[in-house]
């Protein structure tokens, strides 16, 4: 554990799109996480030894296939915790003012990107804000974010994937859980700086699979 939080702002960089010296990076989070929190170093070296060989193009195919174009989860966390709910369009409008004032660029991203609010936790002077934002916003959607990575859930995406698109997510096990041990990682040393001691329950709805079961019934109606 270390001192302060300075260390949100160095994590945060494991969720952007890969981008030159991506697998750089991740040495570096590597060698952080092992000299802090070494007893989750292990789960963070998977991550780590899958991309350190990839190259830039496969790194970026990986983030798109994760995070993006017939995706397993997002990253938005309002999204995740409330879909299109009237809550997310409050938070983005709270999160956005609270970016600005703590100078985090978002680059045409929208302010619930998980980079951000990692960055924001870094960044932000007031303890309490920092307490709210991780039990009532960045824990709960992390924890929802992981258990998008489940067996059932993913298989169910790419039977709508391949029946929309006619692709399928690559269904490697190493390739689809990848990035699950970093979002883990980082789950997890929230969990012990906040001294969280166990998982925290969203009461926030993730429409993220919603959505995906209706447009499949819907198609499944057209047939």
């Amino acid at each position: 554990m270390t001192d302060n939080y300075s260390h949100y702002e160095l994590l945060s960089g494991l969720f952007l799109f890969p981008v030159q010296g991506f697998a750089d990076y991740s040495e570096s989070v590597q060698e952080f996480v092992q000299e802090h929190y070494p007893e989750l170093a292990g789960q963070l070296e998977q991550f780590t030894e899958y991309t350190r060989d990839m190259k830039l193009l496969d790194q970026q195919e990986l983030y798109t296939r994760s995070f993006e174009v017939q995706a397993i989860t997002t990253l938005e966390l309002g999204y995740v915790l409330f879909g299109e709910d009237y809550k997310r369009g409050a938070l983005l409008v709270h999160m956005n003012r609270e970016l600005r004032d703590n100078g985090i660029e978002t680059n045409g991203e929208l302010s619930d990107h998980l980079p951000f609010v990692l960055q924001l936790l870094a960044r932000h002077p007031d303890e309490e804000f920092k307490q709210e934002l991780v039990l009532k916003i960045l824990a709960p959607a992390l924890k929802n974010i992981i258990d998008e990575f489940s067996e059932k859930k993913m298989e169910y995406k790419n039977k709508f994937y391949k029946k929309q698109y006619k692709t399928i997510i690559d269904s490697s096990d190493k390739y689809k859980m990848i990035y699950l041990n970093a979002l883990e990682t980082v789950y997890k040393i929230l969990k012990i700086d906040f001294d969280i001691k166990r998982d925290i329950i969203s009461l926030g709805s993730n429409d993220f699979l919603k959505s995906v079961n209706t447009e499949l019934t819907a198609e499944n109606e057209k047939v």
